[in-house]
């Protein structure tokens, strides 16, 4: 992003130009300096790791608190490895997962015993040209890729301690050995990775809902970048280990990634799945946490490529700036404008199209949240799984409540299913900030953020 100082001789303020990633381009807009609290706000840029092979082949022989992979596998063995989906932007798939398959194929694993599923959780599969994107040529032609299906993949396996069915994918459950390789980003989680892999990307509906109801996922301490004393992680670890006991591998391996700003691969952490989870945590907080001044009146949001495509990863958008940890980076009533091509269609039948038709039928997000919150209660006392798309539908209508509904969304290239998730598309960034200063006043404190999915912003004490 840019930042340029421009005098504006009709109004005498002092503008400052700023350039907001919009998936694959970006879009440009003015801002008068007087009203801009913080520099565009960007996470730091960790160091690269000088070679990325040799650390992979290091975390597989030293992994933490677990068993090397050497000791994990042998000839004959069936394996499966999960995969973080497209939402988790980078390349550290193509970049880690040659060095994961050659260590198998040295320790005898024959090349139609490894499968590889796409963690898509209950979001809509990833397309080819994403698997192209993710895992790069080479390895698409050698493997067949599945993407994660919740309705008909899964087994039971019981009930994590904390009551949650815990309904897994029967290739995970079934498989000698269970690598699991993903991205470490902000989270309503804390962070992505660890047992998320198992209780959201490969789990059944029943299991993504149960965890994610509201006074798990709402809990004041699920915030994001949170790792320790969060609910909603604590609920998701608990899933993530009653899997792993369950199932045949009985040890589950996880590589989590941490990438700096530019994508270079910066720590590589593999082993036990909540162990070597923590440690990516800590170094993924020197990375993504910055200091703004104050709370903001207005947000102004960026997603570039692979975010901002899809009406369910729009809406994840909108929650960012409300759950940050340890306090919302946007006032109670403020605006949020948020640049995005929302350019993927639905598909039917997804949870995604489902959450859609929720938002879509209510009147607004008031009707989501009392319709909502009585269908959760009756699931609840009769032990029934809540509605498909209905948990999320929630979340978004929480975060609308928060802001009065002020959420503008510019670009879209369906502004009508930007409608039907109760924000306002507007076509142009000038005039979505002049309607957010019409809702705010003119003296409002702005705060700009290129990627919120990839800094985790905090308000200085």
């Amino acid at each position: 992003m840019t930042r340029v100082s421009i005098f504006h001789y009709a109004t005498g303020d002092r503008m400052v130009k700023v350039s907001l990633p919009y998936g694959k381009c970006t879009i440009d807009l003015e801002i008068p300096a007087k009203n801009l609290i913080a520099d565009p706000v960007k996470a730091k840029d960790l160091s690269a790791m000088p070679s990325v092979e040799r650390a992979t082949q290091e975390a597989l022989e030293n992994p933490i608190k677990c068993p090397p992979l050497s000791k994990l596998a042998k000839a004959g063995d069936k394996v499966v490895i999960a995969v973080g989906s497209i939402i988790r932007p980078g390349k550290f798939r193509q970049l880690i997962l040659p060095s994961v398959i050659d260590k198998l194929y040295d320790l005898g694993i024959k090349h139609k015993f490894i499968r590889i599923i796409d963690a898509v959780g209950s979001q809509t599969p990833d397309s080819y040209d994403s698997w192209m994107d993710m895992f790069g040529k080479d390895i698409l032609e050698k493997f067949k890729i599945f993407n994660h299906n919740p309705v008909k993949d899964c087994i039971s396996l019981g009930k994590s301690e904390y009551g949650t069915p815990v309904h897994i994918s029967k290739y995970v459950a079934k498989a000698d050995l269970v690598i699991a390789l993903d991205g470490i980003f902000p989270s309503n989680a804390g962070y992505t990775g660890g047992p998320k892999m198992f209780a959201v990307g490969t789990a059944s509906l029943e299991t993504i809902n149960s965890t994610h109801i509201s006074s798990c996922f709402y809990d004041d301490s699920s915030r994001i970048g949170r790792y320790k004393g969060n609910k909603f992680r604590d609920y998701l670890n608990a899933v993530g280990k009653k899997a792993e006991k369950e199932s045949r591998s009985d040890k589950f391996f996880i590589i989590n990634v941490v990438q700096n700003m530019k994508g270079d691969i910066a720590g590589i952490f593999s082993g036990d799945m909540i162990e070597a989870w923590g440690r990516a945590c800590e170094l993924a907080d020197t990375q993504f946490k910055v200091e703004v001044p104050r709370v903001a009146d207005i947000v102004l949001l960026g997603t570039p490529y692979p975010h901002g495509l899809t009406a369910f990863d729009l809406s994840s958008i909108m929650c960012f700036p409300e759950k940050m940890d340890p306090a919302s980076i946007v006032r109670q009533g403020g605006v949020e404008i948020i640049a995005a091509t929302l350019e993927d269609p639905l598909v039917e039948g997804t949870a995604e199209y489902k959450f859609v038709q929720i938002m879509r039928n209510a009147f607004d997000y008031h009707d989501v949240l009392r319709s909502g919150g009585e269908a959760e209660r009756r699931c609840l006392e009769k032990g029934e799984i809540m509605p498909e798309g209905l948990s999320t539908a929630m979340r978004r209508a929480r975060t609308l409540e928060y802001l009065d509904g002020n959420v503008l969304v510019v670009g879209a290239k369906q502004p009508g299913l930007a409608r039907d998730i109760l924000c306002r598309p507007v076509k142009s960034m000038k005039k979505a900030l002049n309607i957010a200063f019409e809702m705010v006043g003119r003296d409002a404190d702005i705060i700009v953020v290129p990627d919120i999915k990839e800094v985790i912003p905090q308000v200085k004490a």
